[in-house]
């Protein structure tokens, strides 16, 4: 696996009030999954792409019905209109 040496995240700009920590901590993470969400939307539609959609569902952290729905967006998005033949 592998192993972090330093935090991904740069507090150095964090807010010293409690309550505004949490108001931006909120913010960052809502970033973040909007981010990784874009991410693994293209992952999984690859993975699907490349018949390997089972295996991707049962190392990754998406249910099948959020996998189903990103390989839909990301065709959709790409102007492909894919057939997959994958019985889904």
């Amino acid at each position: 696996m592998f192993k972090r040496k330093q935090a991904i995240l740069n507090t150095a700009n964090m807010p010293a009030d409690p309550i505004e920590q949490i108001i931006f901590l909120d913010s960052v993470q809502e970033q973040v999954d909007r981010e990784l969400d874009a991410l693994y939307q293209q992952a999984y539609f690859d993975a699907r792409a490349t018949g390997r959609l089972e295996t991707a569902l049962r190392i990754g952290r998406a249910s099948r019905k959020r996998a189903l729905r990103w390989t839909r967006r990301q065709n959709e998005a790409t102007g492909r209109t894919l057939r997959w033949n994958d019985g889904y």
